[in-house]
């Protein structure tokens, strides 16, 4: 799975994309379907551990696996889940 840059979403979306906390992520044959809403985006770290980079958020309606999803941007809201969570 990769993240796309937010132009090369725009151009294949009519939703509007938010940049400032999403994330537009693609695989090929691999993705995210209505169902798959609320799931974590993970991403392996150089040291083997794992990180949650996202939340599963939509995509394009009926292009399950087939077009990039959208994740809302997890590491935007580390500050109030750190106060949230105390």
């Amino acid at each position: 799975m990769n993240v796309v840059q937010p132009y090369q979403y725009a151009q294949r979306f009519d939703k509007l994309f938010n940049s400032k906390n999403e994330l537009c992520v693609e695989g090929k044959g691999k993705g995210s379907c209505v169902a798959d809403i609320g799931n974590p985006f993970i991403c392996p770290a150089a040291d083997a551990r794992y990180f949650q980079y996202g939340i599963f958020s939509t995509n394009k309606r009926g292009a399950c696996a087939t077009n990039p999803g959208i994740f809302t941007d997890v590491t935007k809201y580390i500050s109030w889940i750190q106060t949230s969570t105390q």
